[in-house]
């Protein structure tokens, strides 16, 4: 945690397989260097090591990041976009609401100890007739294929009935940690 917490203060980097990310890359500021009201981090344990992973959400890039400690290294362990969340089974989830026509895009990816993605499946319901009901009528995709409802209702349960892990966002502030 103390490692975490020399990232979030500028005073340690952390690295990727590309090299080293200083503070300055985590995090975008306003022009009096205020951080915006969308920075902010959460830990929560993602490879099970019993060690909590952090996990930042910023406006830089619209990211998801999780970092993790290994070997005296805070290590970027994921690289998303914001409508990534992780999950109580520590897969991640994604949900992104779209339109032309209204429909809601689903991803779910379940990753190893490294952060290297081992499941991914993607699913997406469209609103087609636009009357804001998803029914019989609407589309349904499933692995890149149309199916009906009934059958989408059945192959997505599995993933939508895994809840949201519980983590404690704290916003970021020049005060941190």
């Amino acid at each position: 945690m103390a490692a975490y917490a020399e990232v979030l203060n500028g005073s340690r980097n952390a690295r990727s397989d590309e090299g080293e990310i200083p503070f300055e890359d985590l995090f975008n500021r306003t022009e009096d260097g205020e951080f915006y009201e969308w920075e902010k981090y959460a830990f929560f344990d993602m490879n099970g090591d019993g060690i909590p992973e952090l996990h930042l959400s910023t406006g830089h890039g619209n990211s998801y990041e999780i970092y993790t400690y290994y070997n005296q290294e805070v290590m970027l362990w994921y690289r998303g976009v914001d409508y990534n969340y992780p999950l109580e089974n520590r897969a991640m989830g994604y949900i992104r609401y779209g339109a032309a026509p209204t429909h809601i895009d689903y991803q779910y990816r379940v990753l190893d100890f490294w952060g290297d993605i081992q499941f991914y499946i993607e699913f997406t319901k469209g609103d087609t007739d636009e009357n804001g009901i998803y029914d019989e009528r609407d589309d349904y995709i499933y692995k890149g294929k149309w199916i009906s409802k009934e059958e989408w209702d059945k192959l997505t349960e599995p993933y939508l009935a895994v809840k949201p892990a519980d983590l404690c966002w704290k916003p970021m502030r020049n005060d941190t940690p």
